[in-house]
């Protein structure tokens, strides 16, 4: 409980706002519109997880508790990303016991130096695409799994 605590602080911190307060004067009079989408990832091994984005070129923000951390922000070129121990986020949320780490999504990241991550990404993971450009929008590309299964897709298409 109190890392969940200590958690939904940081969200706070982050977004302005406590995380279950969708009836606050915030919401009600629209001063608080949203400002990013922050995937929280489910993770198996959060040791080789930090290692395996790290090793990638994301550096991490903040990580808690800062010894043997349950969670983790990360941002690289301006995306931030959360890790999430199994064991913590299945004890806030008991519905995702029954998940497997992974998902049915792709997380597909804009970056404009693909060559260059690429080259640090190719040996470290999984590589499902390797890159190259794409015919349909001429961007260059790789898509990799990230030691829990999921799919990162890089890009250099800006949206």
């Amino acid at each position: 409980m109190v890392t969940e605590f200590i958690i939904k602080v940081k969200i706070a911190q982050m977004t302005g706002c406590w995380p279950s307060c969708n009836d606050c004067e915030h919401y009600a009079h629209g001063e608080n519109e949203m400002s990013g989408l922050f995937p929280n990832l489910m993770v198996d091994d959060r040791i080789e997880t930090l290692s395996f984005y790290e090793g990638i070129g994301f550096s991490i923000v903040t990580k808690l508790p800062v010894e043997n951390p349950i969670w983790a922000l990360l941002e690289l070129d301006g995306v931030k990303l959360m890790l999430q121990s199994r064991g913590s986020l299945c004890e806030e949320f008991p519905i995702l016991a029954e998940q497997s780490s992974g998902g049915a999504l792709t997380l597909w990241i804009s970056n404009s130096n693909v060559k260059s991550l690429y080259k640090k990404a190719q040996f470290r993971s999984e590589v499902i695409k390797p890159i190259g450009i794409t015919e349909y929008n001429s961007a260059t590309e790789f898509v990799l799994k990230d030691p829990n299964g999921f799919i990162l897709h890089f890009s250099d298409f800006v949206l």
